[in-house]
């Protein structure tokens, strides 16, 4: 079926050294149960956006990183939310974000902690917004 010639492209690429990475989208943990991933052998990694009364408390960054890891996926990035019309109640203040960074770092392996950024059109990559740029 599909699957089978699905994961005999994924075992190939593998087979002639090929590395392979996957980012996903999951920003709330309990989605997880919805997700389902397949062992391709490539390197899985999430990247959520904060979002006020979703996910912005340490509490549901620390469960959602957690669940993460056991479904094989490093939490990567953790997005401020772009300024998109109807949107702006979800949005966190960077002060908060740091915040709830700060205490992550603290409550979690450093692997687990996922890099706080912000995309800035027209920047060629995203923009940290660690602590460090306090």
């Amino acid at each position: 079926g599909r699957r089978g010639r699905r994961s005999g492209r994924c075992a190939t690429t593998a087979a002639v050294g090929v590395a392979a990475a996957a980012v996903c989208v999951v920003d709330d943990p309990r989605l997880l149960h919805r997700l389902r991933l397949q062992a391709t052998g490539a390197t899985l990694l999430n990247q959520a956006v904060l979002l006020r009364g979703v996910n912005d408390t340490v509490t549901a960054q620390v469960d959602l990183s957690r669940r993460l890891f056991a479904c094989a996926v490093l939490p990567y990035y953790l997005h401020q939310l772009d300024p998109v019309a109807g949107a702006a109640h979800f949005s966190v203040p960077d002060d908060e974000a740091r915040v709830i960074l700060r205490q992550l770092e603290a409550a979690l392996p450093g692997y687990l902690v996922p890099r706080l950024v912000r995309e800035i059109p027209g920047e060629p990559s995203k923009t940290p917004l660690g602590c460090e740029t306090n």
